[in-house]
């Protein structure tokens, strides 16, 4: 059930790298400590193999993590700036270009996580949260709702490895952001493109198509036996990744009972009579 070093130690770097992101500070609200953008709180099962467990550590990260030619690499979906430019002379054929898809498109996306505030209970948050009048009029559901036919387009997802609203919520912040801007691109590049990962951020240049240095973040590839390369391409925006300050969850009050084992004595007792003929 074990793995060999050599199989994470050929891209050490990803790794470390990607510890790094996940480090990175925000701050949760408005006057809040500042925590890691991903924590992961998982219980593992030593029996399970190693690399069931390095997935379910890595669920809550948006972990790209690959396996090529014996070894693994791991990258963060995040911000970043294009390693490759495409354009019409690098593209073996023609293009083909999925619009958005009303089965995965949402104006409000539900998470669930596990609160410790709720004694480790199962939890929901929402993006946009159910008062969204401090967020841009673009962001609130009742804007994106009406653009999409006054249809409600509600998604529901699960996070059992975290333990933050904020975290939960800023994941569903970027799930509805990506599917409302959800381009696809398919081609087959010359070998040109052969050291592309899974992750890379391109810009494609491909007036056919209408983009001019468009980002794309590759999500699929397959290289050919004539050494072209098919991609799969989804289109990036480095502002799903920006995190918004959010509201602060409100203090859980203690339940205060009495003691039933203690009988506290009448006070403020007066005693009066009247006669009654």
């Amino acid at each position: 059930k074990g793995l060999p070093d050599s199989a994470f130690e050929a891209n050490f770097q990803s790794f470390q790298d990607s510890a790094d992101e996940c480090e990175t500070q925000v701050t949760p609200y408005s006057g809040g400590s500042d925590i890691n953008v991903f924590d992961t709180n998982a219980v593992l099962d030593s029996s399970q193999k190693i690399i069931d467990n390095v997935k379910k550590l890595l669920n809550p990260m948006r972990a790209l993590f690959t396996y090529t030619q014996g070894t693994y690499k791991l990258k963060i979906e995040s911000t970043g700036t294009a390693v490759k430019t495409i354009t019409s002379d690098h593209v073996v054929g023609g293009a083909k270009v999925l619009g958005e898809r009303k089965n995965n498109k949402y104006n409000r996306v539900i998470g669930t996580f596990v609160n410790p505030d709720k004694n480790w209970q199962q939890d929901t948050i929402s993006f946009p949260p159910a008062n969204d009048s401090s967020l841009p009029s673009t962001d609130q559901h009742a804007t994106m709702k009406a653009l999409d036919n006054d249809t409600l387009l509600e998604g529901n997802f699960s996070f059992p490895n975290v333990t933050s609203p904020y975290q939960a919520e800023d994941l569903c912040e970027i799930i509805l952001r990506r599917s409302r801007n959800q381009l696809q691109i398919q081609l087959r590049l010359t070998s040109e493109f052969l050291d592309l990962a899974i992750g890379d951020i391109v810009a494609i240049t491909y007036p056919s198509g209408g983009f001019n240095a468009k980002p794309f973040r590759v999500l699929g590839m397959a290289i050919n036996e004539d050494l072209t390369v098919d991609v799969e391409l989804f289109e990036h925006q480095d502002n799903f990744y920006t995190w918004g300050s959010k509201t602060k969850s409100p203090t859980i009050a203690d339940t205060n009972l009495p003691n039933p084992n203690i009988i506290q004595p009448p006070a403020s007792v007066t005693l009066s009579d009247q006669l009654i003929a």
